[in-house]
């Protein structure tokens, strides 16, 4: 039951992370880095190749999408963030509608479980705060109110966006 529990906890964070990776590519932005417990992927080269996280900070999963090119940067940056939560919110949802759907089986337990963690996940990440690094619904408030603090979130994202790759602190390279 333990491996179960672990495995439905990664597919929770995976399917948050992914939520901003494919609003981000939905927006025109390129993924640099995805990262999920130990297990991550990073720009090289122009391809998406594996490595080892070796960042406790990060472990609990991380994605780094970057704009090609500035326009539309606030709105584009928006829907990114948005994403993640987004997903969360819909695998909740799934979570419980199969769970009520299969009945009272171990299969719907774990369905059930599912959404409980990604709704878990959903507001532990909506919530404006600052725990560590800002959440995600921080963020997101942060550039609907627009100001200074957000063209300077979004002023970041530029910037980044020119480099060509990000070397994330205790990586190394998957052998």
């Amino acid at each position: 039951m333990f491996l179960a529990v672990a495995a439905l906890a990664v597919l929770v964070i995976l399917a948050h992370e992914c939520g901003h990776g494919i609003a981000g590519l939905l927006n025109g932005m390129r993924c640099d880095l995805l990262v999920i417990g130990p297990l991550a992927l990073r720009r090289v080269d122009g391809r998406l190749k594996p490595f080892w996280n070796r960042s406790p900070f990060l472990a609990g999963g991380a994605v780094v999408m970057l704009p090609s090119d500035g326009r539309n940067l606030r709105r584009r940056v928006t829907w990114m963030i948005a994403g993640g939560p987004l997903a969360s919110l819909g695998l909740a949802a799934a979570g419980y509608v199969i769970h009520v759907a299969l009945g009272h089986s171990r299969a719907s337990q774990l369905c059930g479980f599912t959404g409980i963690l990604s709704l878990a996940i959903f507001f532990a990440t909506a919530i404006p705060s600052h725990i560590g690094v800002p959440s995600d619904g921080l963020r997101l408030l942060t550039l609907v109110r627009g100001g200074p603090k957000a063209e300077e979130m979004c002023a970041w994202f530029a910037k980044f966006a020119a480099e060509p790759q990000i070397q994330p602190a205790g990586s190394s390279t998957l052998k």
